[in-house]
């Protein structure tokens, strides 16, 4: 009975990951923005800040990816665990990327891991 239960668990498990990993695919809490340069640094730290406030936390999952890119090339790529860890991070990110931002554009963009969890645990529930 015990090896049931484990079984059930880890499909259940293997499932949610699989739903994720489709609504990130179909780009569901993915976001970006092209800026040109010059634009106002502050300008970008409140588009970074918007993306996270409109994540979604179910049980707790408040995981996202910030990322800068210029063409091929990675300015920025950092991991937020909990949204509380974007208020230490601001002003590094800003002392970042303001340089480049002031003479050559960029994107910026997030995926929040905790809106794709919600949007596969949303679609599993209307599916039962």
């Amino acid at each position: 009975m015990r090896l049931l239960r484990r079984l059930q668990r880890w499909w259940h498990k293997e499932q949610l990951i699989t739903a994720t990993l489709q609504a990130l695919t179909a780009r569901v809490g993915v976001s970006e923005q092209d800026w040109p340069a010059g634009t106002p640094m502050e300008r970008v730290l409140a588009w970074y800040e918007l993306r996270l406030a409109e994540s979604r936390t179910p049980y707790g999952v408040s995981a996202a990816r910030l990322v800068a890119v210029q063409g091929s090339v990675v300015l920025l790529d950092r991991s937020l665990g909990e949204r509380e860890v974007w208020r230490e991070l601001r002003g590094q990110v800003g002392e970042e990327l303001a340089p480049v931002l002031a003479t050559q554009g960029l994107t910026t963009g997030v995926i929040n891991l905790g809106t794709a969890v919600h949007a596969a645990l949303a679609e599993a529930a209307r599916q039962r």
